[in-house]
């Protein structure tokens, strides 16, 4: 998982092509973060691991 503040269309090619499984460009606000922490702790916490 990538989580960055490009949007640069490269970056996320180049990070999909080399493997990530999501790319996520980080919220501008503080208030936007820490939504975007709690969201990917829910999936984590619900995703089953082989």
């Amino acid at each position: 998982m990538i989580f960055t503040s490009s949007s640069d269309e490269i970056d996320i090619l180049n990070s999909y092509r080399d493997g990530a499984a999501s790319y996520i460009v980080k919220p501008v606000t503080f208030e936007k973060l820490v939504e975007a922490i709690a969201t990917f702790d829910r999936y984590w916490t619900l995703s089953e691991l082989p």
